[in-house]
């Protein structure tokens, strides 16, 4: 959507704040996932993906929001 037809449609770019991160998790998900690949068969493929939105909204931190909306 470009720009100015957003604007004909009253809408406007604005900054959506994401959720904290949790870092013990991602430390237990690299943990579990080194084990993983340490004991799997070298010829194994891994593949990672978004269930949700494979190429939707390849920025997560924006978004079209009605002007004068809250965020």
């Amino acid at each position: 959507m470009s720009r100015e037809y957003a604007d004909v449609l009253g809408l406007s770019v604005g900054i959506i704040p994401l959720g904290k991160a949790d870092v013990e998790k991602q430390e237990e998900f690299v943990a579990e996932y080194r084990q993983l690949r340490e004991n799997t068969d070298e010829n194994e493929v891994f593949y990672f993906g978004d269930g949700c939105h494979p190429r939707h909204n390849s920025l997560p931190a924006y978004g079209w929001i009605r002007r004068g909306e809250g965020r």
